[in-house]
């Protein structure tokens, strides 16, 4: 934390100030968690929710990533899902993963190993290479 930040840190009982939750906003759109927001203030990641959810802010259950954030990549791991006709989570359980490493893998957050890419080119149905480096047609025919 930088000096600036020291004033952040809360005491228990302590009213909010404008300033901390301007800090909040920012953090939050910068990507960060709840716990990390809140272990730099001192409090409990369930108390900041609490709190700021009054002050519109909505914590989810993963990072606050903007749109223009998302990787190149990412975003045909998301083109490719939805032209399938998938939502993360049946697209994730038709590869056999987590619905996180489907958004870590659309936002570019996570680097895809071989069999990853192998995996959402089949339930996908588009080509590997397409897939991972934009080579080539899209949809793989006759699949």
């Amino acid at each position: 934390m930088d000096g600036r930040d020291v004033k952040i840190r809360r005491t228990q009982g302590s009213r909010w100030t404008r300033e901390q939750i301007e800090w909040v906003r920012r953090r939050h759109e910068r990507g960060d968690s709840a716990d990390e927001i809140a272990r730099d203030m001192g409090i409990h990641a369930t108390t900041l929710k609490a709190t700021v959810r009054k002050y519109g802010i909505t914590f989810s259950t993963r990072p606050y990533m903007p749109r223009a954030a998302r990787t190149e990549d990412g975003m045909r791991f998301r083109l490719a899902r939805e032209a399938a006709g998938l939502t993360p989570s049946q697209a994730a359980k038709a590869m056999g993963f987590s619905t996180k490493t489907i958004y870590d893998l659309e936002y570019g957050s996570k680097a895809p190993r071989i069999d990853t890419i192998q995996r959402a080119a089949k339930v996908y149905r588009v080509r590997a290479g397409w897939l991972l480096e934009g080579l080539g047609k899209e949809i793989v025919s006759g699949s």
